[in-house]
């Protein structure tokens, strides 16, 4: 596709995840089913149980099942094993060095 634009590839992004991190974050996911409102039992808890606060009767919160731990597990599994975790080979300049930064997640 770039070089029917003749547009070279200069730059690629890698975001390194611990997949812990990934795990947590997916897994933790729960969505109210009348209004759609997506929680995190982790990051932004819902209550126990958990229940949305948005709609008046407080319906309890579902996991969807690919959201579940032992889903994102495989499909992380999947991903390594036909990706891999390696960074693709690009040519180096001296001005690209990679980076230490972390990334704090705000919801």
């Amino acid at each position: 596709m770039l070089s029917a634009l003749s547009t070279p590839l200069d730059a690629v992004v890698l975001l390194e995840v611990d997949y812990d991190q990934i795990i947590k974050r997916i897994s933790g996911r729960r969505s109210c089913a009348l209004c759609g409102r997506v929680f995190n039992i982790h990051t932004a808890p819902p209550g126990m149980p958990p229940r949305c606060d948005r709609c008046d009767d407080k319906p309890p919160l579902l996991q969807r099942r690919d959201d579940e731990e032992s889903t994102v597990r495989q499909r992380l599994a999947v991903y390594e094993q036909q990706t891999g975790r390696s960074p693709p080979t690009m040519p180096t300049k001296a001005c690209c060095e990679p980076s230490t930064r972390t990334a704090a997640w705000t919801m």
